[in-house]
Order: C-alpha cells, then sequence, then structure tokens
C-alpha cells in the first residue's frame, strides 16, 4: 500500500511542477498581451488627439 501512495506522490507532484509551469508561460503570455494592448491604447489616444 505505501508503494502505491508513494506512486500516487510522485505523480502529484509531476502535476503540481506542470501546473506551475503552465501558469508560468501563460503570466509571460499576459504580461505580452498587456504591452501589446497597451501600446493600442496609446496609439489610439494619439490618433484621436490629431
Amino acid at each position: 500500500m505505501q508503494a502505491v501512495m508513494e506512486s500516487r506522490e510522485r505523480a502529484a507532484l509531476a502535476r503540481v511542477e506542470e501546473l506551475r509551469a503552465e501558469f508560468e508561460r501563460l503570466r509571460a503570455a499576459l504580461a505580452d498581451a498587456e504591452e501589446v494592448l497597451n501600446r493600442r491604447v496609446i496609439g489610439l489616444e494619439e490618433y484621436l488627439e490629431t
């Protein structure tokens, strides 16, 4: 029984690491998207001022 529990624990830890890596990728993608959005807003504001 202990071997089963250890196997499940290893699998859970591996999944946690996968989820953390995915979270980091998503956070980076969100930061990039926010940067693009900010540039577009600035561009639109400048366009509307002219």
